[in-house]
């Protein structure tokens, strides 16, 4: 199955949007606002 890059930017947005599941989300926030250690100097 060949998944084009606008079929995977459609996929990447319902994902991110996506609150069905709040432990989930709540785990997806945390990990967003936290930077591991190692990478804490990175912009990203």
């Amino acid at each position: 199955m060949l998944i084009t890059t606008e079929r995977l930017t459609q996929l990447c947005a319902e994902v991110t949007a996506c609150r069905r599941c709040p432990r989930l989300v709540e785990h997806r926030e945390a990990v967003a606002q936290t930077k591991k250690p190692r990478y804490k100097d990175w912009e990203y």
